[in-house]
């Protein structure tokens, strides 16, 4: 083992599953707890980080066509961007349009409890936060994702 691979620190990991596909855009889904912990950290403001998502061994894909492995948020400058890269989900923005996204995945988080309750991110034209190019995102409230 090299030096710099002992002292990396672990990845961290989010209990949060997320699927994708071309056709779709992409899921993430976990407990209140678990989304919280992700509106947390789009509001965190750490410049770039990168996180593991939870593989469950008996995870479908459906109705997407893959499984993300990670998450990767960039606080950056304009507006939220929301893309696939390969299987990781890239959420990039400035605080306050990333704060758009964290405000919607808070309110989710304190609804009373409704069997899939989700919120979907998705861009319009004039949306007011979020990137063109933005893929669509649905965030779901479960407590087995």
């Amino acid at each position: 083992m090299s030096k710099a691979s002992a002292n990396r620190s672990p990845e961290p990991r989010l209990v949060l599953v997320g699927r994708c596909s071309a056709a779709l855009g992409a899921e993430l889904a976990g407990s209140a707890t678990a989304l919280a912990d992700f509106a947390g950290l789009l509001l965190a403001g750490a410049a770039d980080a990168v996180y593991s998502l939870t593989v469950p061994d008996d995870a479908s894909p459906n109705p997407y066509d893959a499984i993300l492995v990670g998450l990767r948020i960039i606080h950056s400058g304009g507006l939220a961007l929301i893309r696939r890269q390969d299987r990781l989900l890239l959420v990039r923005g400035s605080a306050v349009n990333l704060g758009s996204i964290a405000a919607g995945v808070r309110d989710l988080c304190g609804a009373p409890h409704v069997p899939e309750a989700h919120v979907h991110e998705e861009y319009y034209p004039g949306h007011l936060y979020l990137d063109p190019e933005s893929e669509p995102l649905v965030i779901v409230m479960r407590e087995r994702p």
